[in-house]
């Protein structure tokens, strides 16, 4: 996802990626980075990058194709 808004300061971006795995950042992030990493492995998740007065984009990296029977299936 990319906006063009204000972007978000270095202090605040940083404090997001390192809290992302925390309690302390917004739900949604955890929850998607989390269940992402949960699923595929620690290489993917959510990846924000940022420039203020420029914007901000948000990554969600997956896997480019699964296998069967690598999730867990019920």
């Amino acid at each position: 996802m990319i906006d063009d808004g204000i972007g978000i300061s270095m202090d605040i971006l940083k404090d997001i990626e390192t809290k992302k795995n925390s309690e302390k950042v917004g739900i949604g992030i955890r929850n998607v980075h989390q269940r992402v990493q949960m699923y595929f492995g620690k290489e993917y998740g959510v990846e924000i990058k940022s420039e203020l007065d420029v914007g901000t984009t948000v990554n969600i990296w997956l896997p480019k194709s699964i296998q069967k029977g690598d999730l867990n299936e019920e």
